[in-house]
């Protein structure tokens, strides 16, 4: 049996207690439904889509009611819109507002290696017994933007070294190369490669990451300038065309010249002396009858 001092002891010691206890803030244990995108999947949404919100604020809790002071939207361009103050909530009592936002390419982020656009609401208020509400929700939307690349280029000349146009003579090799990349940032599936020659790329294939590439070569002879072109094209997430995109090379077969070889003639070269014999004949006559004369 404890003594009459400890107990007293004791009625103290809880006393305290429930006192620093009832001091301190306290944070509401209360669950929200607070927002989803319309269509809820599959989420995915290009630069000038609208996307639709579904905001649902709804006090789940069973005994305890909410008073939020504030209910306001944080869009993804950063600005805030407010959609409700002083909203008392029962418990069970919910309310749901709706509206549309037109993606930007401003709005986007960079998240965990895709582009996004966040859209948050934001409850402030307290309880019924005074527990603080100061609660933040986010729906994030993943924001496509594929895009791929082609690159045509030959080698003629044989020398290894491939540009866009090249030259040799009739009845050569020339050997083509055809470059796709996955240029955007996400994944491009079903590309198919097509070329004005007619050439069979195989069957369609994926470039499922930023940076990815696939190169066909192909040869044939040229006896005739030649410009080919290639065209990719491919699907996003969304079964969506990528492309087309196309790009061209050009082999030039080069003529020999037709006949003899002709050279240069000097004709002063071939009058020069026989205009310097008559001006000495002349000279040697004028004397010779001038000596007559003398005589």
């Amino acid at each position: 049996m404890k003594r009459p001092k400890d107990l007293l002891g004791l009625l103290v010691a809880l006393v305290l207690l429930v006192s620093t206890v009832m001091t301190l803030p306290v944070t509401a244990s209360n669950e929200y439904v607070y927002k989803f995108q319309v269509p809820l999947f599959p989420n995915k949404y290009y630069v000038g889509d609208t996307i639709q919100y579904v905001i649902n604020i709804t006090n789940l809790d069973t005994q305890l009611t909410n008073y939020l002071a504030l209910v306001e939207d944080i869009c993804p361009d950063n600005s805030t819109m407010t959609l409700a103050t002083n909203l008392i909530q029962a418990p069970g009592e919910g309310v749901i507002y709706t509206y549309n936002y037109t993606v930007e390419e401003a709005d986007l982020q960079y998240i965990t290696g895709r582009w996004r656009v966040a859209n948050t609401i934001h409850v402030v208020g307290n309880d019924t017994l005074g527990g603080i509400i100061n609660d933040y929700n986010s729906a994030v939307s993943i924001i496509l933007r594929p895009k791929i690349s082609i690159e045509k280029t030959v080698d003629f000349d044989g020398n290894g070294v491939y540009g866009d146009r090249e030259t040799n003579a009739p009845n050569q090799t020339a050997s083509w190369k055809i470059v796709v990349c996955n240029t955007g940032y996400d994944p491009v599936y079903n590309i198919t490669v097509t070329d004005t020659n007619g050439h069979n790329f195989g069957a369609p294939f994926n470039l499922l990451a930023t940076g990815a590439c696939q190169t066909f070569t192909y040869s044939m002879t040229i006896n005739a300038d030649t410009v080919n072109n290639a065209t990719a094209v491919g699907e996003d997430e969304l079964g969506n065309t990528v492309g087309p995109v196309s790009d061209d090379a050009e082999a030039r077969v080069s003529t020999p010249p037709v006949g003899g070889t002709a050279f240069p003639v000097n004709k002063l070269g071939l009058v020069g002396p026989w205009v310097l014999l008559v001006g000495c004949a002349a000279a040697v006559t004028l004397l010779a009858l001038r000596k007559r004369r003398q005589a």
